[in-house]
């Protein structure tokens, strides 16, 4: 993928993300694609115990334009991760890390908050506007 055509996107199991929250982030990135011309590009940041990959498969099994989806292999590589994050247009994340890689490499993201650690470090760069839910 070229830069800036796709949305870095990382998702974890929560219990409170519940089936219509999955729907409107499915609806949040399908629109990404129809209206942006965007592709997906969904990383996992966990695999044990957690296997965020399940989620993310879960969550493009409902979107329209699942064709426009790529699901990356797992990969403990932050530098990678970073990488992918500097040629993304803008990150949509739930993982802690992708948000704070996000600020690092300079990308516009939105934040979907599981914990409080996810809002006190919206609160300390000043972006509380960036959270998604």
């Amino acid at each position: 993928m070229e830069p800036n055509e796709f949305i870095g996107v990382s998702l974890r199991k929560w219990s409170n993300l519940t089936d219509e929250k999955k729907k409107k982030v499915a609806l949040f990135l399908d629109e990404q694609i129809e209206k942006e011309n965007l592709k997906v590009l969904m990383v996992p940041f966990a695999r044990i115990p957690e296997n965020d990959t399940e989620i993310l498969k879960e969550v493009k099994s409902l979107m329209r334009n699942q064709e426009q989806v790529i699901i990356k292999d797992y990969t403990d590589n932050f530098w990678e991760i970073l990488y992918l994050w500097k040629k993304s247009g803008f990150i949509l994340g739930m993982r802690l890390h992708s948000i704070i890689f996000a600020e690092i490499v300079g990308k516009p993201f939105y934040a979907i908050s599981y914990s409080d650690k996810v809002l006190n470090f919206l609160k300390s760069i000043d972006k509380i506007d960036k959270l998604f839910f």
